[in-house]
């Protein structure tokens, strides 16, 4: 039983990110679940990835801001996390609720991605 568990969530961990790769994650308001969940976990390893490069040139700078940026990100993440319960709350417990936490977690990790960008 448990053997087959894990084969069930390896092949939809595969399938999920082969959808991340095929959709544009960008351009979609409304996703299904595959893609709401490849979007998510898709735009926030992007988010991370600039946010340590953005992180290691602000250590740089003086006076340092790097603490300064950090704390915003955590903040940012409670907000986000926060946001998003409450819209996923709006919902009905139903499988489109799913989707209205991912896809509100792809949209708001994308906004932040353009925040960074603009850095």
């Amino acid at each position: 039983m448990r053997v087959s568990l894990a084969i069930t969530v390896l092949l939809l961990s595969i399938s999920y990110s082969t959808v991340a790769k095929d959709v544009d994650c960008s351009q979609i308001k409304v996703l299904n679940s595959a893609e709401a969940i490849a979007c998510s976990k898709k735009t926030y390893a992007e988010m991370n990835a600039l946010y340590e490069q953005l992180f290691k040139r602000f250590k740089g700078v003086t006076p340092d801001i790097s603490e300064d940026f950090k704390k915003s990100q955590k903040d940012w993440l409670v907000f986000r996390s926060s946001y998003c319960n409450f819209v996923f709350n709006l919902k009905p417990a139903t499988n489109q609720a799913d989707n209205t936490l991912n896809t509100c977690f792809t949209m708001t990790n994308l906004e932040r991605l353009s925040q960074f960008k603009d850095f």
